[in-house]
């Protein structure tokens, strides 16, 4: 009974530290880190020489890791997480700040450097909550862009915002300020600069080509007889 209780008394302290041996031994290993070669700042590093992730140099300082470290793969994984993060909302920082863009072309920079779709929605939300990302105050002011242009109709002002992934609320909220004045308006300023391409012509065949120009830039049926309607009128 005594010796029993020793034994016990050492096992207490004995599996503790087997266990920890194991856990050690198992964990994988840091066996190389290389330098990426079109981002410097950015690392590839292999556990146990495979191919792990990539982390920037100061996720790399902060998280001590270094070859020969032996480390969880859940806490890599938590590592590579927290980097991935920081790396996607400053990518979409950057892609933003050359020029205006939508969620969807923000969205679609990012899965293009294959970050994961979770971490990707992550940052587009933080973008999103600073204000560096408003799909509706991008729509008005495309509108508005194209009205001043005054060189397209309203269907293919509509269908370039539904190329770069605005939704139709939005897109029929914004589309309000182009009205059927303004386009017809539009229209025949873009019908005058037209007939200079159809000297020769006969009436009908004027009208068609003009019609057939103004249908391209997505002047609607009703817009175009409307403003031959008019002209026959005068």
């Amino acid at each position: 009974g005594f010796k029993g209780v020793i034994f016990l008394h050492h096992a207490v302290y004995i599996l503790p530290l087997f266990t920890f041996i194991v856990y050690n031994v198992c964990m994988p290993t840091v066996t190389d880190i290389t330098t990426q070669q079109k981002k410097k700042d950015r690392y590839n590093i292999y556990l146990d020489d495979e191919y792990a992730g990539s982390l920037n140099a100061e996720e790399m300082v902060l998280s001590g890791i270094k070859i020969g470290l032996a480390i969880s793969l859940e806490a890599f994984s938590e590592i590579l997480r927290r980097d991935n993060e920081k790396y996607a909302f400053n990518q979409a920082i950057k892609y933003i700040s050359l020029k205006r863009r939508t969620v969807f072309e923000t969205r679609t920079h990012l899965l293009d450097k294959n970050l994961d779709e979770a971490i990707v929605d992550s940052a587009i939300q933080k973008v999103l909550d600073y204000g560096y990302l408003n799909d509706s105050d991008y729509a008005k002011e495309f509108v508005a862009y194209y009205i001043n242009a005054e060189k397209y109709g309203r269907l293919t002002v509509a269908y370039k915002l539904k190329t770069k992934g605005i939704d139709e609320d939005t897109i029929e909220q914004a589309m309000s300020a182009f009205s059927e004045v303004l386009e017809t308006a539009i229209a025949k300023k873009q019908a005058e600069k037209l007939k200079k391409t159809t000297i020769g012509l006969s009436p009908y065949e004027r009208k068609g080509k003009i019609s057939r120009a103004l249908s391209a830039k997505g002047f609607g049926y009703d817009i175009i007889s409307a403003m031959f309607s008019s002209e026959d009128d005068e």
